[in-house]
């Protein structure tokens, strides 16, 4: 028939903690910062930005700092380590998040099964309860 989905569950939570514990140990940067590509006019008199609707693309970055929000432009001798910090950043916290559902989870098929067990030990108690009930000398005699 397989493996219960209990266990399963817990082999999928192992699986993500492993994974995010291998990410979170490396020496990678995670950066948690937005990198978008702005629209801009540089504002030259002679431009055909200035003339025309074109805009002049340029990536910015944009994080909180101190409680505020703030904006830099990344130059492009920068952009692939940026591009990389934040992506590594997402897949880490998209990863973490998988492994609080996972864990949820588990914990909830976990919690399940425990019942499960326990009404089969009450089934057992039971039993034992009748069986010396049946024992038991008549007319309250020890």
């Amino acid at each position: 028939m397989g493996q219960a989905k209990w266990a399963r569950g817990l082999d999928e939570v192992r699986r993500v903690a492993t994974k995010t514990k291998r990410r979170l140990s490396s020496e990678e940067p995670l950066l948690d910062a937005y990198l978008y590509v702005s629209r801009v006019r540089c504002g030259r008199a002679t431009c055909k930005c200035m003339l025309t609707n074109y805009r002049h693309a340029k990536w910015c970055l944009s994080f909180m700092e101190d409680g505020r929000s703030r904006t830099l432009t990344v130059p492009d001798a920068w952009l692939r380590r940026i591009t990389i910090a934040t992506r590594a950043y997402r897949d880490t916290r998209s990863l973490i998040r998988e492994f609080g559902a996972g864990a949820q989870a588990a914990a909830h098929n976990a919690s399940e099964r425990l019942a499960r067990r326990v009404a089969a030990g009450r089934e057992l108690l039971a039993e034992l309860s009748a069986a010396k009930a049946r024992k038991a000398p008549k007319g309250g005699a020890r």
